[in-house]
């Protein structure tokens, strides 16, 4: 996480504006033990850049901004951060990774498991 730190404090991307959405994860100490979690906001890579690098990559906009509410939401997210960086810096495992997500996503949306509508959204247990 140090290589987070040293980067440069930028801008908020203007292109994805915060969505009010209820929090879909028990987020209790208890039930997250053992999962790896962000509790607060970072400064760099802040939770708007993280929530526009999600829906890049496919995710619905309403499921990307659960990391605001859920730690282990978060963490992922920086992961994936981290990997778009990393592919950026021409690292062949992780544009392989990227691919990976955004063909699961693109294939999520096809068989109409996730939608950009929270209502139109069926769980996994439904279809």
């Amino acid at each position: 996480m140090a290589r987070i730190a040293a980067l440069p404090q930028l801008k908020d991307p203007p292109s994805v504006q915060q969505v009010k959405v209820r929090p879909i994860f028990d987020s209790s100490p208890h039930l997250n033990r053992g999962m790896p979690g962000i509790a607060r906001e970072l400064p760099y890579p802040s939770d708007r850049l993280l929530v526009a690098t999600l829906v890049a990559l496919g995710q619905p906009q309403w499921s990307a901004e659960q990391l605001r509410h859920h730690p282990p939401a978060r963490y992922t997210a920086v992961c994936a951060w981290l990997l778009v960086q990393d592919a950026a810096e021409g690292d062949k495992l992780a544009k392989e990774k990227l691919d990976y997500i955004r063909w699961s996503y693109e294939e999520m949306r096809k068989q109409e498991l996730i939608s950009d509508i929270p209502g139109r959204t069926v769980g996994f247990m439904e279809k």
